[in-house]
Order: structure tokens, then sequence, then C-alpha cells
């Protein structure tokens, strides 16, 4: 997994970070796996989904998850809170081009509508 800059929040004419420590699921084998089998993690990973339609599983995570759904401009399209662990699927919005999935137990705040900057 390949470390990348923060994740910032647009809001009128702040910009805002939301998440310091990111890291790239880009390969195939870290977009598979992820969190599995990680017992808790303090940094939140980015995929980037343009052009497949997947299906989200959190089996063999040991944490909660916050999903966050972007559409190509980097909108937040909706966000599922609390994926629990060893659920087996979650079907993102048709247009979602970004998944961020991010530990539960970290605070940030953020709303469909936002725009991110990364």
């Amino acid at each position: 997994m390949r470390k990348l800059p923060a994740i910032q929040r647009q809001s009128g004419n702040q910009v805002v970070t939301v998440f310091p420590e990111v890291r790239s699921a880009k390969g195939c084998w870290t977009k598979h796996t992820g969190y599995m089998f990680r017992p808790r993690a303090d940094y939140v990973l980015w995929f980037d989904l343009r052009g497949s339609r997947v299906v989200i599983s959190n089996l063999f995570v040991f944490q909660t998850l916050d999903l966050v759904f972007l559409d190509e401009a980097r909108r937040v399209i909706s966000i599922r809170r609390s994926f629990r662990p060893f659920t087996p699927a979650c079907r993102p919005p048709r247009t979602t081009a970004y998944l961020i999935e991010v530990p539960a137990h970290l605070d940030y705040t953020l709303a469909p509508g936002d725009t991110l900057i990364f």
C-alpha cells in the first residue's frame, strides 16, 4: 500500500484536512484484501473504482468501517456508517468512482455533497 497526501474537504474558501493518513489500494491484491486480517488500523484506504462494478465485503475484517462513496467529481455521494466485521456484502451506488474505507473509531466530519481534494 502506497501512502498518499492527506484528503481534504473544501468548504467555501476553507480547506480542512479530513484524513491526514491515507493509503492507496491500487493493485489487484490490495484492492481485494484491504483491511483483511489487520487487527486495527489508524489510516484510511482509498480505492479507485472507475470502470469496475464491485461488491464490498467485510469478511475477515476485524474492525467496523465507515464507507464513503464518491463520484467522478470527488463529491460525497453517500456514507455507509458502521459496516460491521464479517458482513458479506455491500453494493456501492451506481455512480461511484472512488471509495474511502474509514475505520469507525477515527473522528471525521463529512456529509453527502461535500467535495474532497486529493
